[in-house]
């Protein structure tokens, strides 16, 4: 936990900048665990590295659909690409979780049922997110949604 919780608060370190902070702070930060500094660095860098992938797949995932959202046909007056960042998010996550389907009326119910997990803070409800989710799940696939 420590080095996905560090990935989150140094996000513009490297590991090895990173390590050095968790290293010096390891007594306050280890919690309940027994383990010693050099016992509890790989699982902690492990964290940290799957953390790290999961920040650049939403950075990637950020930008694609920040460009696309300009033009979706769901977009209504007055929306912001941040009413709709979870969406594109969940749709992301949903496309490799659920890689040997394709969009459906029982997929999106399915996610319709973790929808109020994964908005965080978007305001939208799943009507209106649906759209995006289905757009970052089907991207590249071409099937209609």
């Amino acid at each position: 936990h420590a080095g996905a919780v560090a990935r989150g608060e140094y996000p513009e370190q490297s590991w090895d900048d990173t390590e050095r902070r968790l290293q010096a702070g390891w007594e306050q930060r280890r919690g309940e665990s027994r383990l010693d500094w050099e016992h509890a660095r790989p699982a902690v860098q492990d964290e940290w590295e799957r953390a790290d992938r999961t920040y650049g797949a939403y950075a990637r995932s950020d930008d694609t659909f920040s460009r696309r959202f300009e033009q979706a046909p769901y977009r209504q007056e007055g929306d912001a690409f941040d009413d709709y960042r979870s969406a594109y998010r969940y749709g992301t996550y949903a496309r490799g979780e659920y890689s040997d389907r394709t969009w459906d009326d029982s997929l999106a119910s399915e996610l319709q049922r973790g929808w109020d997990r994964a908005r965080g803070g978007s305001r939208l409800t799943w009507e209106r997110a649906k759209h995006a989710v289905a757009d970052a799940f089907t991207l590249d696939r071409q099937k209609p949604h």
